[in-house]
């Protein structure tokens, strides 16, 4: 055979992972396109918008600002805050960097249409900015005038800004200037090697993850877990989630026992966070990665953590990530990468839980995966959350009582010592969960010896839930008692600064009904999407929701792809289906009392991950229907990895500088 034969015979043979990676690389090309994806930045002198003593200082004609600057650090890019004074009039300005001589290094002529984001980044292409040099930027607009002048954010500076000099406002001016510094930053751009990872790893995961594609789902599903987990633990490094700095204190103090030491609020120095909360900070990642390569944290001494922790109620809700963190201080690691193993071992526990979820549920096991591999679902696993176990023993649990189902065998003690120990596990972690214990109700009367013995044996499950509960959660329903039984009044205005009272609950319960009843329509579509996850929890990034539809989608083909099913009773679907209604709605009710201030008619608080082990039963309910999809279901991982993909450039193009 001639290689061009031969060539064309590879090319042949493997036509449909070829064709997966150009489909999936070209698609990677045109987001990029759209949505470039930023580098990251070190910064050497750090910007600071949005001060509370800031000045806009109009340049147009002959007014110019000058901002004289020193930095410690090599640097090779600067940018500015502007704000168009008027943004009906067109016109163009010019940006110069100076060296202390007042020779110029480089210039930029800028549009004022490109100020509308209000930071304008400048790269220097033929110099850098040397470290113990004075430099100065200077911005003009000869070409502009009063009414279509650029304004340029200054503000009175914080003691303690590296780098930072004095500014001149050269022009009349309204008022005294000194002491003020221009709304700039001096940083070094670096390649985004986290996004380059995320990439690295779909590619590879999605190769690997075809040539296994017919070896079983239990060995398919390893890679497709893994890769996900590390996508989003690339993509997320290292914004905090919702309650991270919470459930790092608590991963702390669990580590504090493990390495039997009597007090958990006693912190080494250099494992106090001072990670950002609810952001993926452009500053904080190149840190990450620089921990990462070095060891950092070296400080001495110990100090007394005084803030919301978990008190140790329920160690199994941060088990994984205090082994992480544990190992990592018994190596006397840093920071940053102590804190990573943590999250870690977070994903690596809940990667094994989905995989025994897998291996348990008898019929469409690719569901299983798809569920296990929800975008919100992996933030939280690849964060330090207690979701993480709460989401990963809810597929445990739901796998087990499936496959209860589908054996037909008999419930004997054996089944429900597991179910008992799965429902202690999961309730203490979030009081709603224990409305999991209704899928029990799934099991026909004819796989018990008896109805006494069936109400004995479920009986029982559902009262170790409580009880664990009572023991767990009692201090907290005690002070939410004590809360609800004061003085409050039915009066609005003695009343405004407290929550919703279950006092208030009887005393107007058609009002309550009516507050609950009106969130219902209004938060159901953004619980629907979170859930799926079309905003990451805790960040202010949103994916556009015809991807996200598109994992909804195929999550529904999955299921509609079997013939075979565990739900054939009309009673049954009923359960399953009304589960997640019921879910919502004690989701609902436990965040006005929660969340929700006296008087205000919108619930908040509430975001879609709190839905997810709900959906688990709901959607194995469609399984085995009249409505079938004849579709092979190992290919609906295939729009998967395009989802993956959208994840990688949305967040990637929104970490804040």
């Amino acid at each position: 055979m001639t290689e061009c034969g031969a060539m064309k015979a590879f090319f042949y043979k493997h036509t449909g992972i070829i064709s997966i990676n150009i489909s999936l690389f070209l698609f990677m090309l045109l987001t990029l396109w759209i949505k470039p994806v930023d580098g990251l930045r070190k910064y050497n002198i750090y910007s600071h918008p949005g001060e509370t003593e800031e000045v806009i200082l109009p340049v147009y004609g002959d007014r110019s600002v000058t901002q004289f600057f020193i930095c410690s650090d090599k640097s090779d890019s600067f940018e500015i805050f502007f704000s168009p004074v008027n943004q009906e009039y067109h016109g163009s300005f010019k940006v110069s960097l100076l060296n202390e001589t007042g020779e110029i290094i480089e210039e930029w002529n800028t549009d004022k249409l490109d100020t509308a984001d209000g930071w304008v980044q400048y790269r220097l292409k033929n110099a850098s900015i040397e470290p113990g040099q004075k430099y100065r930027l200077v911005v003009t607009a000869p070409d502009l005038d009063e009414f279509g002048a650029i304004g340029v954010s200054a503000f009175i500076s914080p003691e303690g800004i590296d780098g930072a000099d004095d500014l001149l406002y050269e022009g009349s001016s309204d008022g005294d200037h000194n002491g003020m510094t221009m709304s700039f930053g001096v940083y070094r751009h670096m390649i985004n090697v986290f996004a380059i990872a995320a990439f690295i790893c779909l590619f590879a995961g999605v190769n690997v993850c075809y040539v296994l594609r017919n070896k079983g789902t239990e060995k398919f599903a390893l890679p497709v877990l893994i890769t996900s987990g590390l996508i989003m633990l690339f993509i997320l490094a290292p914004g905090c989630g919702p309650d991270d700095i919470y459930h790092y204190y608590s991963s702390i103090g669990l580590s504090n026992k493990l390495l039997l030491r009597d007090d958990i609020n006693v912190i080494e120095k250099k494992y106090e966070s001072d990670l950002p909360i609810h952001h993926n900070t452009n500053t904080a990642l190149v840190e990450t990665f620089e921990g990462l390569r070095y060891r950092v944290g070296t400080e001495e001494g110990t100090y007394i953590y005084e803030g919301r922790m978990d008190k140790l109620k329920w160690p199994l809700s941060h088990l994984a990530q205090a082994v992480g963190i544990t190992i990592g201080r018994l190596l006397k690691l840093g920071f940053i990468r102590v804190y990573t193993l943590g999250r870690l071992f977070n994903m690596a526990a809940y990667i094994a839980l989905a995989l025994l979820a897998i291996r348990l549920v008898p019929v469409n096991k690719e569901l299983m995966l798809m569920l296990a591999i929800l975008p919100m679902s992996m933030q939280q696993a690849t964060q330090l959350s207690y979701d993480a176990p709460v989401n990963g023993l809810a597929l445990v649990f739901t796998g087990y009582i499936f496959r209860i189902l589908y054996e037909k065998k008999e419930f004997k003690w054996k089944e429900t010592i597991i179910c008992a120990l799965l429902i202690t596990a999961i309730s203490p972690l979030k009081v709603i969960y224990i409305l999991l214990g209704i899928l029990l109700l799934l099991i026909p009367g004819a796989q018990f010896k008896s109805l006494f013995d069936r109400m004995t044996k479920i009986g029982m499950i559902v009262l170790c839930g409580v009880i664990v509960l009572v023991v767990t959660r009692s201090s907290d329903v005690s002070a939410s008692a004590v809360r609800s039984a004061s003085g409050l009044t039915s009066n609005l205005s003695s009343m405004e600064v407290g929550h919703y009272t279950i006092r208030f609950v009887f005393s107007e319960p058609i009002r309550f009904i009516k507050l609950v009843l009106l969130n219902w329509g209004i938060h159901f579509s953004n619980m629907f999407r979170g859930m799926i996850g079309g905003s990451l929890a805790g960040f202010s990034i949103s994916i556009p929701e015809q991807f996200v539809m598109i994992f909804a989608l195929s999550l529904v083909l999955c299921a509609l792809a079997d013939t075979e099913s565990v739900i054939s009773k009309k009673w049954q679907m009923i359960i399953t289906l009304g589960l997640p209604l019921l879910g919502y709605l004690a989701v609902l009710i436990v965040f006005a009392f929660a969340e929700t201030t006296y008087g205000t008619t919108y619930i908040g608080g509430l975001q879609g991950r709190y839905m997810i082990p709900f959906l688990f039963p709901a959607l194995y309910s469609m399984c085995g229907r009249k409505i079938h999809v004849g579709i092979n279901r190992t290919t609906l991982f295939i729009p998967v990895a395009f989802v993956e993909l959208i994840y990688i450039v949305e967040v990637m193009s929104s970490i804040d500088f």
